[in-house]
């Protein structure tokens, strides 16, 4: 329960940042078949920033592979926001943070690595939990890859979305290693995470 708190309070400092403006990513939507859109970036590899446990300083960890996010894929429909990470390497004591923004609301998607649940939060400043239980998750260790899908119903059914991620991976000194699914400049994200455009549901 105490690396959970932990998580938690070190996630709801970097969310302060992306309440006040994320800078958007312009991609390709494709329409989706479902009546949506979907937005694909490739990530830089080797862009692994490591904070020390006090979370005061941070420094470029490049041969770190297991929190290396190298592509994500975002797509929001009438019924569902899937995101799908793909790592260069699974591994590691991890934390998934996804931010879906609709045009009235902030979320937040949370998973861990000891827990099967996974939880989706309200807001930023005072964050509360939404109870959702249609999310579903699959994390493929043999792939390296992440998918994690948000029912439309517990978002309010917005009709547009943005979204972003953060992951994290426990280092054994006691710090984070860390990577976010968007940023060219992976040590900008320490104040300031970036979002996808709008995707739209038609």
């Amino acid at each position: 329960m105490k690396e959970d708190v932990m998580h938690f309070k070190y996630g709801h400092r970097f969310w302060r940042g992306v309440g006040v403006g994320g800078v958007a990513v312009v991609m390709a939507l494709p329409a989706t078949a479902a009546f949506g859109q979907t937005a694909i970036h490739h990530d830089a590899a080797h862009d692994v920033i490591k904070s020390n446990e006090s979370e005061t300083s941070s420094v470029a960890a490049p041969r770190n592979k297991t929190a290396d996010i190298v592509r994500v894929r975002f797509t929001h429909t009438d019924r569902w926001a899937v995101t799908k990470m793909r790592l260069r390497d699974y591994g590691g004591r991890w934390s998934y943070i996804g931010f879906i923004k609709t045009p009235t609301r902030h979320f937040m998607v949370w998973g861990f690595h000891n827990r099967k649940h996974w939880f989706l939060l309200r807001g930023i400043e005072d964050p509360i939990e939404v109870p959702c239980d249609g999310i579903s998750s699959k994390v493929d260790r043999a792939k390296n890859t992440f998918r994690v899908s948000v029912p439309a119903d517990c978002l309010d059914s917005p009709r547009w979305v943005r979204m972003g991620l953060l992951y994290f991976v426990h280092a054994h000194d006691g710090g984070y290693l860390a990577d976010d699914a968007l940023g060219p400049d992976v040590r900008k994200f320490l104040r300031r995470l970036r979002v996808t455009a709008r995707l739209y549901t038609d």
